[in-house]
């Protein structure tokens, strides 16, 4: 999950009383240790690094990409390193992974969905309902089929290049009380603004 932190310092620490593996993730890895003692001591001179403010398929907002390119040749220049060119094209698993990975969600629910549904937000209720409606094994194919292709995307651009320099998010932060980033209306948005679509939305749910 990462930290909410004020410096690269804070980062550092926070890996080296966090980072190592874990008997309960299997995904977890060992920690070289040493993050901020090490902090300012690596040699970047000579690497490779590949700059894709929107890795090849994101809507960032006005000025972003500029102002990441513009600082992304600061560091480059400043460090010797040497900037290549890299062609990335990631498929979009935004539809396929929401309603795959809200079925960790269901299973913490359990006996209580879809009791608890005018306890969630609209985009999480909503989102449960559609999912269990549009899921299946047609769906989780073809969610398969592309996190293969998104592992193969970005291992052909790590053989390019040793670093990728990119957002991490498309846009300023969002308001606190938004639920969303994005400027752009969704089928949701539509259902929300919609009193009778809203209301159907939760008589179904409260009636599953």
């Amino acid at each position: 999950l990462g930290c909410l932190a004020r410096s690269v310092r804070d980062v550092a620490r926070y890996y080296d009383l966090t980072a190592g593996t874990d008997l309960y993730d299997p995904s977890s890895l060992p920690n070289p240790g040493n993050w901020e003692q090490n902090l300012g001591r690596s040699d970047l001179k000579g690497l490779k690094v590949a700059v894709l403010p929107d890795l090849g398929m994101v809507k960032l907002e006005p000025g972003v990409e500029a102002l990441i390119r513009s600082q992304a040749k600061t560091l480059i220049e400043r460090h010797g390193m040497e900037e290549v060119e890299v062609d990335l094209k990631l498929p979009n698993l935004a539809a396929q992974w929401m309603m795959g990975n809200l079925s960790t969600l269901l299973a913490d629910l359990g006996d209580r969905w879809p009791g608890c549904a005018n306890d969630l937000t609209d985009e999480v209720a909503f989102g449960l309902m559609m999912s269990r409606a549009l899921y299946n094994l047609d769906v989780a194919a073809v969610a398969e089929a592309q996190r293969v292709q998104a592992n193969e995307a970005m291992a052909r651009v790590f053989e390019q290049a040793d670093l990728v320099i990119a957002a991490t998010n498309p846009g300023p932060a969002f308001a606190a009380d938004a639920t969303t980033s994005s400027p752009t209306d969704s089928f949701l948005d539509w259902a929300k603004s919609n009193q009778l679509a809203k209301y159907a939305f939760r008589g179904v749910m409260g009636g599953a």
